[in-house]
């Protein structure tokens, strides 16, 4: 099952979930990551759900997103850190890298990821099928000494 029918059961079983439409896509988060499903897909009324701040759909909005992507890969290299399971994504042209939880990356393993930088707001993964951003995931903060 795709991510983005998985995220509208999780919303309606957990409660957890926060959702905020931009540009007829509907932005599903619990906080550590998002899912974009296009409005015409969402199965469930978002008016029911807790909602995203203005400034945060704006931010995250998939068509300004979209303008922020650069090429990045994911490695093998994987640590326990703080108690979870962190991969790191790099760039070998520049040296951009980023560590994500590996539970979260998971649920985009059919998608490509891109490195996506609001300077205000932070670096983040984004990951795309085909030409659609699916899904952004937000960083784990690893310590140097931690990948020694």
């Amino acid at each position: 099952m795709l991510i983005e029918r998985k995220v509208q059961i999780e919303a309606i079983k957990t409660k957890s979930y926060m959702a905020g439409k931009a540009d007829g896509v509907v932005m599903f988060t619990q906080g550590h990551y998002i899912v974009y499903v296009p409005e015409k897909d969402c199965l469930i009324d978002i008016s029911k759900i807790g909602g995203l701040r203005k400034e945060f759909v704006e931010k995250y909005n998939a068509n300004e997103v979209e303008k922020l992507l650069k090429p990045i890969g994911k490695t093998r290299k994987m640590l326990l850190y703080a108690g979870r399971i962190v991969r790191l994504f790099e760039n070998k042209e520049t040296g951009e890298r980023i560590w994500i939880d590996k539970k979260y990356a998971k649920k985009f393993e059919d998608c490509r990821p891109y490195l996506a930088d609001i300077a205000e707001w932070g670096r983040f993964i984004v990951f795309k099928r085909g030409e659609k951003i699916v899904g952004l995931v937000l960083p784990v903060e690893v310590s140097e000494d931690a990948e020694k």
